[in-house]
C-alpha cells in the first residue's frame, strides 16, 4: 500500500481508535501504519489528542438528522407572515460538524505533540530501563512500561505520556512545567522527584512524592502534594491523599525490600511482585508469621534461604516461576 497519508482519512482513524471499524478497514489501517514511520507518528498524535481532548465528542454520537430538523425549524420563516423563505443546503450543514471536528483535531495535534520534534515511544525491558529525556530529566521505567515523549520539548510545557509505572527526577525549569499524562490523570511539576504508577486493573493509579511539590489532577479534582505524600484514584474516580506508609513503593527500582514486623502473607506478596514469580503457602497459618528484615539487591535464592532459616520452612520450586512453601513456620 502506498504510505501517503491521504489514503487513510482522519475520520476513519478516529473510528479505528473508537473500535468502530470493520475487519477490512482494520487490516487496511494496520497495513498503512506498518508501511511508513510517518504514518505511525501521525496516528499516535491523533490518538493522543483524541484521548486528551475532553471537549471533543464522538462524531457518531451526534444525531445529525435531529439537529438538522431543529435548525431547520428555527430558521424557516413563516411566509404567511410576510417573511422570506430560507433555503438551506442540508447535506453541507449536516456534515459541517464532521469537518469542524477534524479541523479541531488538526489544530490540537501540534499543540499537544509539539510538531518541531518527533514523538518517541520507549518500552522498558523485563529488567526495567533508565534514560534521560531531552530536557535532562531522568526517568526509570518499570518492566513493560511505556513512555511517549518528543525528541525535543518545543512548547511551554514539557509533556510526556506514561503507560505503566515510572520514577521521575525532573530537571528544574520554572518557565516550562513538566507534565505527565497517565490514563485520565495529569501530574504537573517544575522540578521534583516522584514515583507514578498508572492503574493496571487490580491496583489504582498512584503517585508518591519524594522531593519537591506536585500538582496531581483528574478532571477538575486536584491536590497538591508535599514530600512523603501519596495520592491514589479510588474506585469512584476521586483523589485520596494521605501520608505514604509503604517503604517498598519503589522496590522495583531500588531492588530493596524493607519489612518491620510485617506478616509473611504481605512479605511473600511483595517478594513475588519484585521477582515476577508466584508463591503458594501450604499452611495458611504461616501467612500470619511476622518478619523484620531488609533485603537489598539480593538474589531470589538468598531471599528464600533466609526465610527457610528464620522459620524452618521448605521452599520448593515447581517450574522456575511457581514456588510452594511447606511448614508451619512460627
Amino acid at each position: 500500500m502506498n504510505s501517503d497519508k491521504s489514503n487513510i482519512e482522519d475520520q476513519l482513524l478516529i473510528r479505528f481508535i473508537q473500535g468502530d471499524t470493520s475487519m477490512d478497514e482494520q487490516s487496511a489501517i494496520k497495513e498503512w501504519l506498518e508501511s511508513d514511520e510517518d504514518n505511525q507518528r501521525h496516528f499516535e498524535r491523533l490518538q493522543q489528542v483524541w484521548e486528551n481532548s475532553g471537549s471533543v465528542r464522538v462524531f457518531d454520537q451526534i444525531d445529525l438528522d435531529k439537529n438538522w430538523q431543529d435548525v431547520q425549524g428555527k430558521l424557516e420563516l413563516d411566509q404567511s407572515a410576510g417573511g422570506k423563505q430560507v433555503f438551506m443546503l442540508p447535506t453541507l450543514i449536516r456534515y459541517a460538524a464532521g469537518i469542524l471536528l477534524l479541523a479541531t483535531i488538526a489544530f490540537l495535534i501540534p499543540r499537544f505533540s509539539q510538531p518541531s520534534a518527533d514523538l518517541m515511544t520507549l518500552t522498558a525491558s523485563f529488567d526495567g530501563q533508565s534514560f534521560e529525556l531531552p530536557d535532562g530529566t531522568d526517568v526509570w521505567l518499570n518492566s513493560g512500561s511505556q513512555l511517549v515523549y518528543p525528541t525535543a520539548f518545543a512548547n511551554d510545557e514539557r509533556s510526556v505520556k506514561l503507560m505503566g509505572e515510572a520514577y521521575f527526577e525532573v530537571e528544574h525549569n520554572p518557565k516550562h512545567p513538566f507534565v505527565v499524562q497517565a490514563g485520565q490523570t495529569e501530574t504537573r511539576v517544575l522540578g521534583t522527584s516522584f514515583n507514578l504508577r498508572e492503574s493496571n486493573g487490580t491496583e489504582p493509579t498512584e503517585l508518591v512524592l519524594v522531593t519537591g511539590k506536585v500538582q496531581f489532577s483528574i478532571g477538575k479534582d486536584q491536590v497538591l502534594l508535599a514530600p512523603g505524600d501519596r495520592v491514589i484514584v479510588n474506585a469512584l474516580g476521586a483523589l485520596v491523599k494521605e501520608v505514604n506508609e509503604d517503604p517498598n513503593f519503589m522496590a522495583w527500582k531500588t531492588r530493596t525490600l524493607i519489612f518491620e514486623n510485617t506478616k509473611m502473607e504481605q512479605v511473600l506478596q511483595e517478594v513475588a511482585e519484585l521477582y515476577n514469580i508466584e508463591i503458594n503457602i501450604e499452611q495458611s497459618s504461616f501467612g500470619a508469621c511476622p518478619l523484620t528484615t531488609r533485603f537489598e539487591n539480593e538474589s531470589l535464592q538468598n531471599v528464600f534461604e533466609t526465610i527457610e532459616l528464620l522459620f524452618g520452612v521448605e521452599i520448593i520450586s515447581q517450574n522456575g516461576s511457581l514456588y510452594t512453601i511447606s511448614g508451619a513456620g512460627c
